[in-house]
């Protein structure tokens, strides 16, 4: 059926004859073969090499750029996502257990060079209140045009006990309430009393130079990996905290909305005040008479974030700005500012031995180190008080507004688990074989130039006989297309041979020589 459209001056068994035969040869081949192998009952091979069979990879050499280069970036993209992304920066091959802790926070008044109030000759350092524009004492105008409350001086005993462990309330308002018995229950009055206590002459003081007492933070840390408990103190760990540049610009920003660090946060250490903050040592004396130490002393304590042996320093104004809030500038929706009505403020001091791009080189080498960093944020909370009686009195209410600040303790400890490497090592592979099948996909479909034949059908695919000690009706017809000899019917040797070798340069010659000779294509 396929003689007539061959072009003359080709003959049949010459080299350049299967061009011709168009992409469809396969579906000739097989309305060609399946008379004879439903004549033959050859439908099954049923033989034991028919039922039994070895498969192994045919290795074909594409020349193709674009699919080399999709193959490749494939597989390199995998691999960077894998080695440098997972292993280095994430550090997946460390099983990271969690961390506990227990955290102690203590506040003390301002004092010269940072000294310990109860040592003897240490003095405080508090501004005059006419120094403090939101004192009634001072000179200046309250921001709201209201007369300002009076201020006074309060020694840090005085402040309301901790709520919680690791929780410590600064107070920056107090009211005072006098109580009044409303009424006495009576028989007159049935023994009921619509206001049994009243309120009256309210009293608002502010706490004066609130903003300039120091916080000392304090921690441990316990961490159990496989049953083993490992633990320490903060004395022989890194000292970081995470700081936004703009945050100023969120002073303004009300108290209920969330606080986002528009330039993103940068962790910066926290300097050790004087000498070496990383060991068990006593608090180093603050009052030197060295002017080189004093003046070092005095450019650390100025910035209100600084480290001791024994804990980290943080003045609460300083503390407040790392969450980019200000006692003055930053407003409630009542239009109250936080000295006026008070918040909540987050510490988290997170413990960690990873860091990306640098544990495993760091493990491999001995110089793990444990480090932890703060991090400060304010919940959206409009306001924070606590109510208590006050001392030796029954009649008088203390309501204060202030800074609720809750320490806590996290993290975790990263331990090198070579089990995991052999999960990566297989996912490796996988990738690899994602590349392999994706690529062969694609080749499988692609057209060879100038034939247009599909690799898949021509290229990729055997299937071979090995015993046997004739050739099979492929063989012997390729051979004498090969050697130029005329064709005849071929029925003998289809139909003799035990088994069909399929392979794409013996289909073209099959296809070739029924096309050419005018044998059962049709």
């Amino acid at each position: 059926a396929r003689a007539k459209h061959a072009p003359a001056g080709r003959s049949c068994g010459r080299p350049g004859a299967l061009e011709d035969l168009g992409l469809d040869r396969r579906w000739a081949l097989w309305k060609h073969r399946a008379p004879r192998l439903s004549s033959m009952g050859q439908w099954w091979d049923l033989s034991v090499d028919g039922l039994v069979t070895y498969q192994t990879a045919k290795r074909v050499k594409i020349r193709d750029a674009r699919l080399a280069f999709f193959f490749f970036f494939m597989i390199g993209a995998g691999l960077l996502y894998i080695a440098v992304y997972s292993i280095l920066y994430k550090n997946i091959l460390f099983v990271k257990y969690e961390v506990s802790g227990e955290a102690d926070l203590t506040i003390q008044q301002p004092t010269y060079h940072g000294c310990n109030p109860r040592d003897a000759g240490c003095k405080n350092d508090f501004r005059p209140l006419t120094e403090l524009p939101y004192c009634r004492q001072s000179a200046g105008a309250h921001g709201h045009g209201e007369e300002k409350p009076l201020c006074k001086f309060e020694e840090p005993h005085h402040f309301n006990p901790a709520i919680i462990p690791g929780s410590l309330f600064v107070p920056t308002r107090v009211d005072y309430f006098d109580m009044d018995m409303g009424c006495n229950p009576t028989k007159a009055n049935g023994f009921a009393c619509q206001e049994s206590w009243l309120m009256t002459n309210r009293t608002t003081t502010l706490l004066a130079d609130i903003e300039r007492y120091t916080l000392r933070l304090s921690h441990s840390w316990s961490v159990f990996t496989d049953g083993v408990m490992d633990s320490g103190t903060q004395s022989r760990s890194g000292r970081y905290l995470y700081k936004c540049k703009d945050r100023e610009k969120e002073f303004s920003t009300p108290v209920e909305v969330k606080r986002i660090c528009p330039s993103g946060l940068s962790r910066e250490p926290i300097e050790c005040l004087v000498g070496d903050c990383n060991g068990d040592l006593p608090n180093p004396p603050l009052l030197v008479p060295d002017e080189d130490k004093g003046a070092r002393i005095g450019r650390i304590a100025k910035g209100g974030i600084f480290a001791i042996p024994s804990g980290d320093i943080f003045n609460l104004n300083a503390l407040l700005a790392l969450a980019g809030l200000d006692l003055d500038k930053t407003l409630n929706s009542d239009n109250e500012t936080l000295r006026e009505a008070g918040t909540v403020l987050m510490v988290d001091a997170v413990y960690s031995n990873i860091r990306p791009w640098w544990s495993l080189w760091d493990r491999l080498h001995g110089r793990a180190e444990y480090t932890y960093t703060y991090h400060v944020q304010q919940r959206p909370a409009k306001e924070f008080k606590q109510e208590r009686m006050a001392r030796n009195s029954e009649d008088v209410i203390i309501d204060s507004h202030g800074i609720l600040i809750l320490l806590t303790v996290r993290g975790f400890y990263g331990v090198l688990c070579f089990s995991r490497l052999l999960i990566v090592v297989t996912s490796m592979l996988g990738i690899v074989a994602l590349a392999k099948f994706v690529a062969d996909y694609i080749a499988m479909r692609m057209e060879t130039v100038p034939t247009h034949q599909v690799v898949a059908a021509h290229h990729m695919f055997d299937e071979v006989h090995v015993r046997g000690a004739s050739k099979s009706a492929g063989d012997r017809s390729l051979s004498k297309m090969e050697s130029g000899q005329a064709c005849d019917d071929g029925s003998d040797d289809m139909a003799k041979t035990p088994f069909i070798k399929v392979a794409t340069f013996q289909e073209d010659a099959i296809l070739e020589r029924q096309g050419c000779c005018g044998g059962r294509a049709s």
